[in-house]
């Protein structure tokens, strides 16, 4: 057996590994003690600093030791020079860096960097933006990162079209990704803002483009969530800043019905929900779903259904809004757009209906013609729309009771 190297057991070495834990776990807890001892003393100096990094390198989350150093720099900040302060909030920056390759997502890293930028006498923006650019190569969904891109951007005051172009470059890189559609949703509305009633989220050349954008990326994979999450977005109706959607008024025997559908859940004395135009006074307004908060309210008086309207109006009696019950539920989004756009969500119709062939047993696909049938007219695809939500309870079990909900809603 002589010359033979002695290989330690798995129990020897286990045992070794524990013992350097332990004499780790000592060293790390004494420097945490001695660090707590300074701070009641209001110790401020370089050393302390230094110790605080050798603390913090090892466990960037620890918060109470980050908020020591914090106070250091404010108290350096009373006595040291402009430059020395450039210097050492600047080789703060690099520590910070050092911390985030421990764990990219700690909240106190990335918070303490917001303050070192906020607190440095000349910060340079741009680099803390090719900084996020490297870090979402790494983790597209690194939401700490993207916080404090944008927190970044408006230091640097970059423009919102520069961002978009660097979502074009994310969303191509990985499609798979919410916070660069999350992100790009939010651009498209400073940059191409659709204005005055219009039903689209964004100016309608745009909208076209995105739709045709989004349309790639579902079509790739159709299982994939995000893409799908901003095609319906897209689809979304965006309604006037109001508090009623429609009003539906019909004959029911010797009475006419009202139906008032708001566009947030809320209760008729609290919006100050009034008919107009019937010979009985309205004694109530009552929910389908029997609750006290809601977004559909139904009502009955006497009166020719087609005279009646409704008002809301504020706690002075003033009216703020009168919408007429014109008998009809139209197709809100189609009615606000242009003929052109309105052929476009026609053939993204089609385009589904051919993808729902392929994947037919795609909720997601089956979710978003639902969408787009409601968003175009819930009347004329009102048996479809049914299908649909059938087809999906079968399919999602987990949510039958939202589909159950949609079944018995007027509006999406």
């Amino acid at each position: 057996m002589h010359g033979r190297l002695r290989v330690k057991t798995t129990a020897q070495q286990e045992a070794e590994k524990a013992v350097e834990r332990q004499k780790k776990l000592a060293k790390y807890n004494a420097g945490t003690q001695l660090l707590f001892k300074k701070r009641g003393e209001r110790v401020y100096d370089e050393e302390t600093a230094l110790q605080l990094s050798q603390i913090l390198a090892v466990n960037p989350d620890f918060y109470t030791l980050w908020n020591y150093r914090r106070q250091i720099f404010l108290h350096w900040q009373k006595e040291k020079s402009e430059d020395y302060m450039q210097t050492m909030l600047k080789s703060d920056l690099q520590f910070t860096e050092q911390c985030l390759g421990v764990n990219p997502k700690s909240y106190c890293a990335w918070h303490h960097r917001c303050w070192v930028m906020e607190h440095m006498p000349s910060p340079d923006w741009q680099t803390e933006i090719i900084l996020c650019d490297r870090y979402l190569k790494l983790d597209g969904r690194n939401f700490h990162c993207w916080d404090y891109r944008r927190f970044a951007v408006a230091g640097a005051g970059r423009e919102a079209a520069a961002e978009l172009v660097t979502t074009d470059r994310l969303i191509e890189t990985n499609f798979s990704n919410y916070s660069s559609w999350h992100y790009r949703s939010q651009l498209l509305v400073e940059l191409y803002p659709p204005g005055g009633d219009v039903a689209a989220p964004v100016r309608e050349d745009k909208y076209h483009a995105e739709l045709a954008l989004v349309q790639n990326a579902v079509f790739t994979d159709p299982d994939d969530q995000s893409a799908w999450f901003y095609h319906r977005w897209l689809l979304q109706p965006r309604h006037p800043a109001a508090n009623i959607v429609t009003c539906v008024s019909t004959a029911h025997g010797e009475m006419a019905r009202v139906v008032v559908v708001l566009a947030t859940a809320s209760s008729p004395q609290r919006v100050g929900l009034t008919l107009v135009g019937g010979q009985d006074a309205v004694k109530e307004w009552s929910s389908p779903t029997g609750e006290d908060i809601d977004m559909v309210w139904v009502a009955e008086t006497r009166g020719e259904p087609a005279a009646l309207s409704v008002e809301v109006t504020d706690s002075e009696g003033l009216v703020r809004e009168r919408a007429p019950c014109a008998g009809d539920v139209t197709g809100r989004f189609v009615s606000e757009i242009s003929a052109a756009t309105a052929d476009q969500l026609k053939e993204e119709l089609v385009n589904l209906e051919q993808l729902r062939e392929m994947e037919p047993d795609n909720k997601w696909v089956l979710l978003s013609m639902m969408a787009l049938m409601w968003a175009m007219d819930p009347r004329v695809h009102q048996q479809e729309i049914l299908a649909l939500i059938e087809d999906l309870t079968k399919l999602d079990q987990l949510r039958r009771g939202y589909y159950s909900d949609l079944s018995r809603s007027p509006v999406k």
